[in-house]
């Protein structure tokens, strides 16, 4: 069973992204400096940052994971209402793998989710 971590400001949001990956073990973070422990603590395969959170945003997030070499092999999707080549190039930029615009829709998050870590287990 993959551990995921979902990381959003919005509790709501958190719980929606979360019921939609029932299959999986879910974490939740309220802000970017907890998502940080809690990826550091779990080990999550992937990582669901929200961009814009309290503290540290998923992008800072992100560029603290992308420095550590344990989790070279971490996908991480970034949510976020800003949309627009600048801000997914920026995404790119901090190591995030996979860039979704909000709203999103529940399905959208387990489809790829479950494409991430199908292509995952065939490596």
């Amino acid at each position: 069973m993959a551990c995921i971590l979902v990381a959003d400001d919005a509790a709501m949001l958190r719980r929606l992204v979360c019921r939609s990956l029932r299959e999986h073990r879910t974490i939740e973070a309220k802000d970017g400096a907890e998502a940080l422990e809690l990826i550091r603590e779990h080990h999550p395969d992937i990582a669901i940052l929200d961009w814009l959170m309290p503290g540290l945003t998923g992008v800072e997030v992100s560029e603290a994971i992308r420095e550590d070499p344990a989790f070279a092999d971490m996908q991480i999707i970034m949510m976020t209402a800003r949309s627009g080549f600048d801000s997914a190039d920026q995404a790119k930029a901090a190591g995030v793998d996979h860039f979704i615009t909000k709203p999103i829709m529940p399905r959208q998050i387990s489809t790829l989710v479950d494409r991430i870590l199908a292509a995952h287990n065939r490596q």
